[in-house]
């Protein structure tokens, strides 16, 4: 694989991972070019990004197109496109590829092609797609009956939404979060916390997403009594502490950190990883402790420069700092997973 194409690679990673911000149609269509001169075009992965991020980018007649040229489709290449559908709300598009990848490649579709799909109907069709998946033998699928609770109750068909959750037999955090929220959504706070509750009895640990389904008071009453219950466990605090940051309030956010300090408690660093040469690679934000930092950073600094004349510009939003802007598009750009894929492009040139 030569260069551009790799760096090209790295180009729809970064894109993707930070979701296109501020990457302009004529930029992108200069990306499409380097892949049609570098003889890559029908490549799957690129082929199946290309068609996403046009889709993203709201170019669904190109993204057809594209889709349509790619010799080889396989199942992860129809459901990348219902899924690219269907996160744009189009759901006429997204049943109309469910029911070509049927008949014209005589492919199942499996589980990923459902939760794609029914995070972009209705009922009408939900109900449809619901009815597909007893019929073929999906319905026992957790993800599948995760993503019919949601649409059924953010239609507010709560009946239907919770007869399935009780059909599951092992509600996973997903499951129990998505009862929770449906709850919260339809105004029935205390049934939320009734679900809250029997989550925590079935031995299940909330996270952030738990707890930022309502409004901040209800948040700062879930994370309370999750202090309350287990004081010197850092992942209650560091809950309520982000739903603060989120609320933009940096005085009550500041006051848990300090709590945690007093209290020894340290959170865990995110962190990615990679496995090369019979080792694993760990990567924190900003990481220098890598023997190849060095070349990494180069390789970073090299492939951002690049992708920042295409368009894009980090977005800093998601950074639960109160730090300025600068900073935040550093712990951005540094992020571990970008660390971690160019230290993969590092070793892939040295092969």
């Amino acid at each position: 694989m030569g260069d551009a194409v790799l760096d090209l690679l790295y180009l729809l990673s970064f894109a993707q991972v930070d979701l296109l911000f501020t990457l302009q149609i004529r930029s992108f269509e200069l990306i499409h070019s380097t892949v049609v001169k570098c003889s890559n075009y029908n490549h799957g992965f690129i082929g199946d990004r290309l068609v996403s991020l046009y889709t993203r980018l709201g170019c669904i007649k190109d993204a057809h197109n594209l889709f349509d040229e790619i010799p080889h489709k396989d199942l992860v290449s129809w459901n990348s496109i219902i899924s690219s559908f269907s996160q744009k709300g189009d759901v006429g598009l997204s049943l109309n590829a469910f029911y070509r990848l049927r008949q014209e490649d005589g492919m199942n579709p499996n589980e990923i092609t459902l939760i794609s799909l029914i995070s972009a109907c209705g009922t009408l069709e939900g109900g449809y797609i619901h009815g597909f998946a007893v019929k073929n033998g999906l319905i026992s699928q957790t993800k599948v009956l995760n993503s019919l609770i949601n649409m059924y109750g953010k239609f507010g068909y709560l009946n239907e939404a919770s007869g399935l959750f009780e059909t599951i037999k092992l509600p996973n955090l997903v499951s129990w979060n998505s009862i929770i929220k449906i709850h919260i959504q339809s105004g029935l706070s205390e049934k939320s916390i009734l679900y809250f509750n029997l989550m925590r009895r079935a031995g299940i640990y909330p996270d952030q997403a738990t707890i930022a389904f309502g409004d901040i008071e209800l948040g700062e009453e879930v994370a309370e009594r999750l202090i309350a219950l287990n004081p010197l466990d850092s992942r209650n605090y560091i809950m309520l502490s982000s739903i603060y940051a989120k609320a933009g309030c940096w005085k009550d956010f500041s006051k848990v950190r300090a709590l945690m300090k007093e209290k020894g408690l340290v959170r865990t660093a995110g962190c990615s990883y990679i496995e090369h040469g019979h080792m694993i690679h760990r990567f924190l934000v900003n990481d220098q402790a890598h023997p190849e930092s060095e070349s990494i950073y180069a390789k970073l600094d090299e492939v951002i420069k690049k992708i920042q004349k295409a368009g894009y510009v980090p977005n800093p939003e998601f950074v639960l700092h109160d730090v300025e802007e600068e900073v935040k598009e550093s712990l951005v750009s540094k992020h571990s997973e970008k660390l971690h894929s160019v230290f993969w492009s590092v070793i892939t040139a040295s092969l």
